[in-house]
């Protein structure tokens, strides 16, 4: 297992948030493994993991406890560490699991390293152009008499891997791809539409699934209680649209049709009805 003389340099973990320090990694933070060189410690690169403080009786002490890996937590620099929860690192991460798993890539890497200098920042330009970054099959719960709350990854197909599933099972969800392996879900209901209580059998609530930690994250809730309705995405903003709404209030359905999401501080609004003409 990789080891490092001080665990993950400790100047930059805490173990409470500060907001002043956006980009510090505390305890409990999930980080991406990247660029480690030892036999041991290649087999966890690309791997997600959770900062954990280890238990000593002097200074304090932080390693990375890997999600796929049932050893003990293992000592990282923090220069081999990425924020899971930071869009430009896992653009940086995704960019570098391209340079390493995309065949083409891998076949001229000596060349573009000499050409380039080893400019990573180039390379990571190069990787841009490639499809290596993981496309595949995800396949998320389903009805078979009940809601199916089963969740699979098929990269390979014929080893399909099960993925964690949901904090609470839905049906009838608003989904869209929000990009940097993220997932969103919003609305739907906890059963069959026909056997949902009025208003609380249908949802407003919304989580993300996060396929390069296998976890899902609840957000905050979006304005209007809805199923069945479509979701897509437009540069940073999500759009949850139609379905069937489920509200308590009275107001026009026009000024229900569409809520937003800001994919960066993932809040929500709602659409005003005068940016559209066709509902």
């Amino acid at each position: 297992m990789e080891r490092t003389q001080e665990a993950c340099d400790n100047q930059n973990f805490s173990e409470n948030n500060d907001s002043n320090q956006p980009h510090q990694l505390q305890v409990g933070s999930r980080v991406l493994i990247h660029a480690l060189v030892s036999a041991n410690g290649m087999q966890l690169n690309f791997q997600a993991g959770q900062i954990v403080k280890l238990p000593t009786n002097g200074e304090d002490r932080y390693a990375v406890k890997p999600f796929t890996n049932l050893s003990k937590p293992c000592l990282l620099k923090r220069m081999n560490l990425l924020s899971a929860e930071q869009r430009k690192d896992r653009e940086l991460f995704l960019g570098m699991q391209t340079l390493q798993r995309d065949l083409r890539l891998r076949v001229v890497r000596p060349a573009l390293d000499k050409w380039l200098r080893g400019d990573l920042g180039l390379l990571l330009l190069v990787a841009a152009f490639a499809a290596w970054p993981r496309r595949c099959l995800f396949q998320f719960g389903g009805f078979m008499g009940r809601v199916w709350d089963e969740h699979w990854q098929y990269a390979d197909p014929s080893r399909p891997l099960p993925l964690r599933g949901m904090p609470a099972p839905r049906l009838d969800a608003a989904t869209t791809d929000l990009g940097l392996g993220q997932v969103l879900f919003a609305g739907g209901c906890h059963d069959h539409p026909r056997r949902c209580r009025l208003p609380d059998g249908f949802f407003k609530s919304a989580e993300i699934y996060d396929s390069l930690t296998n976890e899902w994250t609840s957000i905050a809730c979006m304005p209007t209680r809805r199923h069945g309705a479509t979701a897509c995405v437009v540069g940073s903003k999500g759009y949850v649209l139609g379905g069937m709404y489920v509200d308590e209030g009275d107001g026009p359905l026009v000024d229900r049709f569409c809520d937003v999401l800001d994919i960066e501080t993932l809040t929500w609004s709602t659409l005003p009805p005068c940016s559209y003409t066709h509902v």
